[in-house]
């Protein structure tokens, strides 16, 4: 029986649409998507999202990734990146529905400590509603990797056989599944509404 629901953050219960701060900068939409692959989607987020390195050394990492040629854009990029997250119309409006049902329900997600810090009073919107959360910066723990899933379990004293887990992306579903973890790949939210449906009845 399901007792707990965990989220992911980005992109389950907030928007994340970096490619309009860049546009916003100046960018067309080539150098748009060939700044994203060297920052965003670089390994040097990874390093933002675990909060082991000093942000300053991962910005200038992704400079050297650009050759130096768009210093100035990584730097209003991170200044101005709050600017993409902005809360869904039914994050608050759910958590707090799942939690008139009964349910347990947190957060558990990648997220880099100075975008946490920008963006806390949108993510607080249903951050407050929720029985507890796990940002990975602030732990130094990440997913995929079974230490995060069990910072989680350890934290907030949940069996992994009680608690369902949503991400949008297969990796994350597959590291919390391997630890015991129900997991469910989000698709949208109608589409988990009626996953979760489907498992009450």
């Amino acid at each position: 029986m399901i007792k707990n629901i965990v989220f992911d953050i980005g992109l389950v219960m907030v928007e994340f649409e970096w490619k309009k701060v860049l546009r916003n900068l100046g960018l067309d939409e080539e150098k748009v998507e060939y700044v994203g692959q060297r920052t965003i989607y670089s390994e040097f987020w990874n390093d933002l999202d675990e909060g082991i390195i000093d942000e300053d050394i991962v910005l200038d990492a992704m400079c050297r990734q650009l050759n130096h040629e768009y210093d100035d854009v990584v730097y209003k990029l991170f200044e101005n990146l709050y600017e993409a997250v902005k809360c869904y119309d039914y994050s608050v409006p759910w958590v707090k529905e799942l939690k008139a049902k009964g349910y347990n329900v947190y957060a558990l997600s990648n997220y880099p400590r100075s975008l946490y810090k920008s963006t806390h009073d949108e993510l607080h919107k249903f951050l407050d509603e929720m029985d507890g959360y796990i940002i990975s910066a602030h732990v130094k723990k990440l997913k995929p990797h079974r230490d995060v899933y069990e910072h989680l379990l350890k934290t907030y004293n949940l069996k992994p056989e009680e608690t369902l887990f949503f991400d949008d992306k297969p990796e994350n579903i597959d590291g919390a599944q391997k630890i015991g973890i129900n997991g469910h790949l989000f698709k949208g939210y109608e589409e988990a509404k009626e996953y979760l449906k489907s498992l009450e009845s």
